[in-house]
């Protein structure tokens, strides 16, 4: 059973922050430390109708490639990075007291 604080803390992102709605595309960029918020934002986004994406950084991959790769290597840019983002962050109006 999933905790119940990730599975809130989904819904709030899906729908309020992100606005996610049948059809969008969201790419999740991240750690593997967040795999099971992440795991609550995919399966909150596939119920929304969503086409989710998840990027996960495993630590020390970026120092090898680094010294590694060559500068053809280097100037690669994959698909999934190279995506345009599909949607926006509405800022919300707040009162002021």
């Amino acid at each position: 059973m999933a905790d119940i604080r990730l599975l809130r803390m989904a819904r709030v992102l899906v729908h309020y922050s992100l606005g996610i709605k049948k059809g969008d595309r969201l790419s999740i960029r991240t750690e593997p430390v967040a795999a099971p918020l992440v795991r609550e934002i995919v399966r909150e986004a596939l119920h929304a109708g969503a086409f989710p994406e998840t990027i996960i950084a495993l630590p020390g991959i970026a120092q090898i490639r680094f010294q590694q790769a060559s500068d053809e290597q280097l100037s690669y840019i994959p698909p999934a990075k190279n995506m345009k983002q599909c949607f926006t962050f509405k800022q919300r109006k707040t009162r002021r007291s």
